[in-house]
C-alpha cells in the first residue's frame, strides 16, 4: 500500500487512525465475552481482511468472530 511523508495511506487513513481501530474492535470483542488470550489470536489472524473489506467497529468484530 502506498503510504505519504505524514503517513497517510492510499485510502487516507493513519497507521495512528488504524491503530485506534484495532483497540476499538478489541475492545467490543472482550465487552463481548471472549476470552483476552483468543481476542489477541482472533485479532492477529483476521483483522488485516476484515478492516479491509468492511468499515464499522461492530461489523469488523462481528467479521473477526465469525471468521474465527
Amino acid at each position: 500500500m502506498w503510504e505519504s511523508k505524514k503517513g497517510l495511506s492510499l485510502y487516507g487513513t493513519t497507521k495512528a487512525n488504524k491503530m485506534k481501530l484495532r483497540n476499538k474492535v478489541e475492545a467490543r470483542l472482550l465487552k463481548g465475552g471472549f476470552n483476552p488470550t483468543t481476542v489477541v489470536t482472533m485479532m492477529d489472524e483476521h483483522f488485516a481482511y476484515a478492516s479491509s473489506k468492511y468499515t464499522g467497529v461492530a461489523k469488523i468484530a462481528d467479521v473477526v468472530s465469525t471468521l474465527y
